[in-house]
């Protein structure tokens, strides 16, 4: 594997760790981190609705660019076959053939 291709990893591994703790930390139907902050509910006077905010920018930012690193990981390993459709060879296919008259008789 080059080089480029395992910084692509190694930054994809990191934003989907993120991502995760990104999403979890979210407040669903309870208070989520306002709760977890002390706070009972997020008013727009309060920090946490700022929190909250810069919370869910940082979750678009880390989905695109976990979005971005999918797409490039899955060019960037098999670059040939993302425009050729799987072919079987002759003997592939006559093992097949073969198998299945094992197991059907």
């Amino acid at each position: 594997m080059g080089v480029f291709k395992v910084i692509i990893v190694v930054i994809h591994i990191l934003v989907s760790l993120a991502l995760v703790v990104s999403v979890l930390l979210h407040s669903g139907k309870g208070g989520g981190l306002a709760s977890v902050l002390g706070g009972a509910s997020s008013s727009l006077f309060s920090g946490s609705y700022i929190i909250e905010k810069n919370l869910d920018r940082i979750t678009i930012v880390l989905g695109l660019v976990f979005a971005t690193t999918t797409l490039l990981l899955v060019w960037l390993m098999n670059p040939s076959s993302a425009a050729t459709a799987p072919t079987t060879t002759p003997s592939s296919a006559a093992a097949i053939a073969r198998l299945m008259l094992t197991i059907g008789g």
